[in-house]
């Protein structure tokens, strides 16, 4: 299955955020700041980045551009517990910044696992089209 970096500063979501994607599979991991997630990106693998909209040290949306724009081929789905992620043009600017998908917290634990099935799918087919070019 997926390698999956969970970026969120509340340290028991990220727990059982893991365990949940664990519990389908997934190899996930996780960290509690910005800085800490690039820094794991810089050093493993990861297929899709699970990123807070609200973190202590970076806004999620500069760190969602900043995924983008070091590590391409890693899908960005952004959590946000605020009314941004109900906010059309708040969405469009993330999709625009190379953001997968946004979701709304609280979230149906199947209502992710979608999400994150869908963003893999994605994925699959993008990196099959980039290798028949």
């Amino acid at each position: 299955m997926a390698r999956i970096i969970v970026i969120e500063d509340e340290d028991i979501l990220c727990k059982v955020l893991v365990e949940i994607l664990a519990r389908r599979g997934h190899n996930a991991d996780f960290a509690q700041r910005g800085e800490a997630g690039v820094a794991m990106l810089s050093q493993d693998r990861f297929d899709v980045a699970l990123v807070d909209i609200r973190l202590p040290d970076i806004d999620g949306l500069d760190l969602a551009k900043e995924i983008h724009l070091n590590f391409p081929e890693v899908r960005i789905i952004l959590m946000s517990g605020g009314s941004e992620s109900r906010d059309d043009e708040y969405r469009e600017m993330a999709l625009n910044l190379g953001v997968s998908e946004v979701i709304n917290k609280p979230f149906l634990v199947e209502s992710l696992l979608d999400t994150v099935s869908s963003v893999l799918g994605n994925q699959l087919v993008n990196n099959r089209q980039h290798q028949a070019n």
